[in-house]
């Protein structure tokens, strides 16, 4: 009996790992998605929305009739409506215009509702009129749910009221698929629906077949893929209803097998914005073919490992009866464990007295005597990485394998060079048995640990041009101005910008756009240094990072970029030109002063004919202009 529980307890600690790391993935996914569309949305409210034209129109509205009003609210849809048929570039949904006392203004996406109050409906809106601060995340809408981003509207210090931008859960549901090849589902509350969904709206909901309390979206296609319901079936056949799990409002999930495939099905908690409970989630339906190969081999090493149990135990009783047969089974043993791949060792949590011929090819060592001339124990081979258990995590006086068992299966986990001296990591079991002894199992799980990182890379990375995103510059902004100024450099940003890019897309198709930004990036990547970064900034905007000496050698850097762009011939479009914006980071700025000073530079060149580089005015001394200068140098010569 003891042997079946070990059996099943290696097994479990297996799945539990797999399932922890899985979720971590899916997760981290799914936020950094949502980060991403946040930075796009900020994007226009800063410089689409929050602009002079519409607040001066939009300032008239609290003290103007109703026909005024409605005078108002038709140049304001006039206005701006170049803008909503644009931001389905950026993925966004909707606009949506409120009144500070949380009256529906103007939604674009139904221009013919609007005066009714969102009070108890929309608590975003409230929160921000009430706030005068801008907030972001799920609600359920009048219309539709999705992502909001909220932000508040001022006319000088005089609030006016608030205007949301927002993602629909099909474009989620998409970049997760793509992203993690997956499929993804949506299911919403019910009570949820009925309490905020216009009435007449709520045709576009439907009962969820698997989840009574649930419904879910039709226009994001069916409840579930019949694949992913016959395996939540299945689940729910073998373990129970799943109601009081989902209930709880966290993250988790399970696999379950399909006749040739293991699938891991992933709940994700989408939380209201506001009060910040589960309202709705998130179902991922990911493969893992690699992992049922690897379970198929965790069933035969527990097998191989109860037979090992077997024999130590029936070694153990037969020790004090047939002492001079001992070396004749311990030779047996070595032989069985040898077919192991696996590392298997022996030990009394000091000292390493048995292991198998596995542990010796990877670590290059001839015999247990060759191993204890340079060591005593395994525990000294584990690389002091604060993400993997080490030594250094042992309490003073306490034996490792002892605090390895205290330690939640997902995090026992080590890392160790391997004979060609490279770093492999490690699940770890640990298994005690009579006299003291250990016998402790090293599986290797270095390729998914390599996955996770490439994952962990793509979400740094923008999918289209695979220049860095916003994510990753609001992550390494504050480490590039420290290593500058450790360096005595100057850190240069340089915002450029493809001229007339929307008259491409208009004139040869987004296919074609999405080629012309692609091979646009290319050459910038060429005629910058390897050390340089180059940045999407949204759109056909881009952000270039360097270090240099001085504000000339940044000058002369953008310059040779825009000849590049200006000589080179782009398919099927022909030529094409960019502006650019240049500025150097101060000490003490933010990211957000600082983009917003090559910005402002970037709006002078194109107000001056584009095709050009222009320096930040704050940094021109006496009237000289670096870009100027160097245009009268190359006109003299």
């Amino acid at each position: 009996m003891l042997i079946l529980i070990f059996s099943n307890d290696i097994l479990t600690d297996r799945v539990k790992g797999h399932l922890a790391a899985e979720k971590e993935l899916t997760v981290s996914t799914y936020r950094s998605i949502i980060r991403g569309f946040q930075s796009q949305a900020d994007i226009i409210y800063y410089n689409r929305i929050n602009v002079k034209d519409v607040i001066d129109l939009y300032k008239r509205v609290p003290d103007a009739s109703e026909a005024e009003r409605a005078e108002i609210r038709k140049k304001l849809y006039s206005l701006l409506l170049p803008v909503y048929r644009n931001i389905s570039l950026y993925h966004l949904k909707q606009m949506h215009f409120h009144l500070s006392n949380n009256e529906s203004f103007l939604r674009f996406h139904r221009p013919e509702r609007f005066g009714d109050d969102l009070t108890g409906v929309r608590d975003s809106v409230a929160y921000v009129n009430r706030t005068h601060k801008p907030v972001s995340g799920f609600e359920e809408g009048r219309i539709f749910n999705g992502y909001r981003f909220v932000y508040p509207l001022f006319d000088g210090n005089d609030y006016l009221g608030s205007v949301e931008l927002s993602i629909s859960m099909q474009t989620i549901l998409e970049r997760i698929r793509d992203d993690i090849h997956a499929d993804a589902h949506f299911i919403i509350l019910a009570d949820t629906v009925k309490s905020k969904v216009f009435p007449d709206e709520q045709n576009y909901y439907a009962p969820s077949e698997l989840f009574g309390d649930y419904m879910h979206e039709k226009a994001l296609g069916p409840n579930h893929t019949p694949e992913t319901a016959a395996l939540i079936r299945n689940y729910i056949r073998e373990n129970g209803p799943l109601d009081k799990v989902l209930a709880r409002g966290n993250a988790f999930n399970f696999f379950e097998f399909d006749e040739q495939t293991l699938h891991a099905i992933t709940f994700v908690p989408v939380v209201n914005a506001i009060s910040q409970h589960t309202v709705a989630y998130l179902i991922i339906d990911r493969k893992h073919e690699d992992l049922q190969t690897r379970f198929n081999q965790y069933k035969i090493m527990a097998f191989v490992i109860i037979a090992l149990l077997a024999l130590l135990f029936y070694l153990l009783y037969r020790a004090n009866l047939q002492r001079n047969a001992i070396e004749i089974d311990k030779r047996q043993l070595q032989s069985l464990i040898d077919l192991q791949r696996n590392v298997v060792i022996l030990t009394d949590g000091h000292t390493l007295k048995f292991a198998n011929r596995f542990f010796y090819e990877s670590f290059n060592y001839d015999s247990l005597e060759h191993f204890l001339e340079e060591h005593d124990c395994i525990c000294d081979l584990f690389i002091a990485d604060d993400r993997f258990f080490h030594l250094g995590k042992v309490p003073e006086g306490k034996q490792w394998v002892k605090a390895l068992m205290e330690t939640p299966a997902t995090r026992r986990i080590v890392k160790m060079l391997d004979r060609e001296g490279t770093p492999r990591v490690y699940t770890v079991s640990v298994n005690p048995i009579p006299g003291h002894r250990y016998i402790v199992v090293f599986t290797d799980i270095s390729l998914t640990i390599l996955n996770q990182r490439e994952l962990e890379q793509r979400a740094s990375r923008d999918k289209l041009t695979h220049a860095y995103n916003r994510e990753f510059l609001d992550a390494s902004f504050h480490k590039l101005c420290h290593s500058a100024n450790a360096q005595q450099k100057l850190l240069g940003v340089i915002m450029v910008d493809l001229d007339h890019f929307k008259r491409i897309n208009d004139t040869y198709g987004h296919n074609r756009g999405d080629e012309v930004l692609k091979m646009f990036v290319s050459i910038i990547r060429h005629a910058i240094r390897q050390e340089d970064f180059i940045i999407r900034w949204g759109g056909e905007e881009f952000l270039l990072l360097m270090m240099v000496d001085s504000l000339h050698s940044l000058v002369a850097i953008a310059e040779g970029v825009r000849e590049r762009i200006e000589n080179a011939t782009f398919e099927g479009v022909g030529q094409i030109t960019a502006s650019f914006g240049i500025t150097l980071y101060h000490d003490g700025d933010n990211l957000k002063n600082t983009v917003a000073r090559s910005d402002k530079a970037l709006y002078e060149a194109k107000s001056s004919g584009r095709n050009m580089v222009i320096v930040d005015d704050a940094l021109i001394v006496d009237g000289d202009h670096p870009f100027e200068h160097t245009e009268k140098e190359k006109a003299e010569s």
